[in-house]
């Protein structure tokens, strides 16, 4: 005999936040997405790349948050070129803080000289956080020129960009 169970919502017994998920249950999803218009990155320091961040309140402090990014990126030239990535994040309206590991950066793009043709790629970063908290946190896309010679550009109009953040408990 199979059984069956029909519910239109599923609520704690006193509050909402206290159902018990089975680890790795995913619980919110939130995103930011859309054919943006591109941003000439110049700079040897982290810039915020502008429309790509999201905003999360996680349900349970104790829940894992997966941010996901991909946008398009080219080089303004074509000789050995370099970008730098990471995300930062704001818990409750504080200050922004690198989530790289030592404070540095996610990951480093590159492109040869060897091409002929304006190069573009996806450049898609993945991070799991643990923020700790049942407050408001934004996650919002950095990126930086490697050299002092080669600008980059990011979020080619063409396509379409975003970055996302899933709740999952813990």
């Amino acid at each position: 005999m199979t059984s069956r169970l029909l519910v239109d919502k599923i609520e704690g017994k006193t509050t909402a936040s206290t159902v018990e998920m089975p680890s790795g249950t995913p619980i919110q999803l939130q995103t930011t997405q859309g054919n943006f218009s591109y941003q000439e990155i110049s700079s040897t320091s982290m810039v915020e790349v502008t429309d790509m961040n999201v905003t999360i309140t996680p349900k349970f402090a104790s829940s894992k948050i997966l941010i996901s990014l991909q946008t398009a990126f080219w080089f303004t030239t074509d000789a050995n070129n370099y970008m730098i990535t990471t995300i930062y994040r704001s818990i409750d309206g504080g200050s922004f803080s690198n989530l790289a590991v030592d404070n540095t950066y996610d990951a480093l793009r590159f492109h040869s000289a060897a091409r002929t043709a304006t190069w573009t790629s996806p450049a898609n970063i993945d991070y799991i956080d643990t923020p700790n908290t049942t407050s408001a946190v934004v996650y919002k896309f950095y990126a930086r020129r490697y050299d002092g010679t080669n600008n980059v550009r990011v979020k080619y109009a063409q396509t379409s960009s975003f970055i996302m953040a899933t709740e999952v408990a813990q």
